[in-house]
C-alpha cells in the first residue's frame, strides 16, 4: 500500500495509525473478521472453517484466537442467533 502513495512503509503506518487510529494490520485483521462475521450471519449452515479461510485466516484455530480477543466478534455468538453482535455494545 505504501508504494502505491509513493510513501515508505514506515511513513505509512505512523500516517495510518494517526489518521485512523489504528495499526495497518491491526485494521486488516478487522476487517477480515467484520466478513467473517457477516458470512457467518448470513450463511449460518456453512462451516467457519470454510469461512475462515476464505476471509484469509490460515486455520480455522487462527480466526477463533483473533475473534476472542476483547471487543472482537466470537464464531459462537453468531451461530446461536443469527446476527451480529459485538462485545462492547
Amino acid at each position: 500500500m505504501a508504494r502505491r502513495v509513493f510513501l515508505t512503509p514506515t511513513y505509512f503506518s505512523r500516517l495510518f495509525r494517526t489518521l485512523s487510529g489504528y495499526s495497518v494490520m491491526g485494521y486488516a485483521r478487522s476487517r477480515r473478521l467484520s466478513e467473517a462475521a457477516r458470512r457467518i450471519a448470513e450463511q449460518p449452515k456453512c462451516l467457519i472453517l470454510d469461512i475462515a479461510l476464505e476471509t484469509g485466516f490460515a486455520s480455522q484455530q487462527a480466526f477463533t484466537a483473533h475473534s476472542i480477543r476483547p471487543s472482537a466478534y466470537r464464531p459462537v455468538m453468531f451461530e446461536r442467533c443469527g446476527r451480529f453482535i459485538h462485545l462492547n455494545s
